[in-house]
């Protein structure tokens, strides 16, 4: 499913590879993002945790986001005379991944603490 769904933005914005590849990016970081809602959640239901990881964790989110397109467009780009940019997305990958995973399990903690009655408004 997962995979699917990145066919399904690959096909959304056929003009990605253009230059910078946005979609890729645009799949990894909202993945990291999604990854830190879904494990916090399931870190803390441990029942839940066993049943729904496989699917949610590493099958629906793990084929959705990929490392080794990332690698591969940045070999490419490198080879197209674009090594500046290539680090750059480098970079702008593993920043914005970290940041989005980060807030992921931020507001996963909050959703969970918020089912338990733990949370307090805003």
């Amino acid at each position: 499913m997962g995979a699917g769904m990145r066919h399904a933005l690959l096909a959304g914005f056929p003009a990605h590879e253009a230059g910078f590849p946005l979609v890729t990016l645009m799949e990894n970081v909202s993945g990291a993002f999604l990854l830190g809602i879904v494990l916090t959640a399931l870190l803390r239901s441990p029942a839940l945790a066993a049943r729904w990881r496989p699917f949610l964790a590493t099958g629906l989110l793990g084929s959705f986001t990929t490392f080794s397109t990332v690698s591969v467009q940045v070999v490419e780009l490198a080879r197209r005379g674009a090594p500046a940019v290539a680090v750059g997305y480098v970079g702008v990958s593993i920043g914005a991944g970290l940041v989005a995973a980060a807030v992921g399990v931020g507001l996963g903690a909050r959703m969970m603490d918020r089912v338990a009655g733990r949370g307090g408004a805003g």
